[in-house]
């Protein structure tokens, strides 16, 4: 095949870190498609193991793949990186230990093609992973997230597919559910200048692409086979490892980088509220969980100090409120007061304001 006089249909992103006994798998399933005019970017996410070189020789069996290499820099730059080099009309997400069904790419742009959609959503088959099967509750989970049907949105334009998405579900939270115009994401990501997110990196992409879109649909066909193992943290895990608990915590560096890329495309302050609204709730929402159910008691001070890094000061008064009022007796709120904001008041990364420390001492029955 001329590289030269050669123009994709859709383009299929794999990044990888250290997935060296998986890759190839995922790369063959690519680029066995029964649709021959598509391109595959690999991007390898600065692996130890042998991930890079797998990919290099599958690029020599064909010419369809390029690889990608860059220095460990997390999910958001590997997948940044393959959006900027996309040449095709369409791209797709594949995960290095995930496969396509080969009818994927045909069926989701012939979809795409006859219902004229920037987004189109498809049916995933999960399946255990035989060599490092989940937990029970993590698959049970799973099966429950995507198998719930919800009612399409009525409008299918910018703000209302975010509030679907992130408020009614009825779009998956994650990026390789769907074919994308590939016009569309690299719009959602061209104000990317390297940050690092831990987690959200996906969310992050799909609501800036999202309140970009103009259209959005969802066959029920399933495409994508999901491989879950015993490596993803489950909703009921605990949070015991500083490095977990950072991790977590800094959930909210994705809607500081969505409210800063908003602003710098001219979007003025209620544009960037009303856009961001019910991902800040998700992710409040989420941070309540965390700390009631997943941060360890003994934890809970290092996971507020790192809240107090990610998100504003009135985020966090609302958020530990919140999880007080989950406390079933005064006592326990009250406790719950008298801990959260000892803790915040005295946490290092905390630059306390005049009218917070009133509102805290307020609160603890000091004024």
């Amino acid at each position: 095949m001329n590289k030269e006089a050669f123009r994709p249909r859709a383009s299929i992103i794999i990044i990888a870190y250290n997935t060296e006994k998986t890759i190839e798998r995922a790369i063959q399933s690519a680029c066995a498609q029964t649709v021959k005019e598509i391109e595959i970017i690999c991007v390898d996410d600065g692996s130890t193991d042998s991930t890079r070189t797998i990919m290099q020789a599958c690029a020599v069996q064909d010419v369809r793949i390029r690889v990608l290499t860059q220095p460990n820099s997390g999910t958001l730059a590997a997948r940044t990186a393959g959006i900027r080099q996309a040449a095709g009309k369409y791209t797709l997400f594949l995960d290095s230990d995930d496969l396509l069904r080969p009818e994927a790419v045909q069926t989701a742009c012939d979809a795409a093609d006859q219902l004229g959609t920037d987004v189109l959503e498809f049916d995933v088959e999960l399946i255990e992973d035989p060599n490092n099967p989940p937990k029970v509750e993590t698959m049970s989970w799973l099966k429950t997230y995507f198998s719930q049907e919800y009612p399409l949105p009525e409008a299918a334009e910018g703000p209302t597919l975010v509030n679907a998405c992130f408020d009614g579900q009825t779009i998956k939270w994650v990026l390789w559910t769907k074919l994308w115009r590939t016009e569309l994401l690299r719009e959602a990501v061209k104000d990317y200048r390297g940050e690092w997110l831990c987690v959200s990196e996906d969310q992050l992409i799909i609501l800036m692409a999202l309140l970009s879109a103009k259209r959005y649909a969802r066959i029920e066909t399933s495409l994508y086979i999901y491989f879950v193992g015993g490596g993803m943290t489950t909703m009921g895990e605990r949070f015991t490892d500083p490095a977990v608990i950072k991790k977590w915590g800094t959930k909210w560096l994705a809607l500081t980088l969505a409210r800063d890329w908003l602003q710098r495309r001219g979007c003025t302050q209620d544009e960037i509220a009303s856009g961001t609204a019910s991902f800040a709730r998700v992710i409040r929402e989420n941070t309540v969980y965390d700390l009631l159910f997943r941060c360890a008691p003994e934890c809970r001070a290092d996971y507020l100090g790192w809240l107090a890094q990610n998100c504003t000061w009135e985020e966090l008064l609302v958020v530990v409120c919140e999880a007080i009022e989950w406390q079933e007796s005064a006592n326990e709120r009250l406790e719950w007061y008298k801990e959260s904001f000892d803790i915040i008041s005295n946490s290092t990364c905390w630059r306390m304001t005049a009218p917070l420390r009133f509102v805290l001492d307020s609160l603890k029955g000091n004024r």
